[in-house]
């Protein structure tokens, strides 16, 4: 179950990452601009 099995696919995780990332930085971001709302999200 490894990426060298099937190298003609890209990796399926970069996107999960990415969206993870994405995730984490809107989560600070409202942190910083709602104390309120970051509070209970992070």
């Amino acid at each position: 179950m490894t990426a060298l099995t099937l190298p003609s696919k890209p990796p399926p995780h970069r996107s999960q990452y990415f969206q993870v990332i994405c995730a984490l930085i809107a989560g600070i971001a409202l942190g910083f601009f709602h104390p309120s709302l970051g509070d209970g999200f992070i």
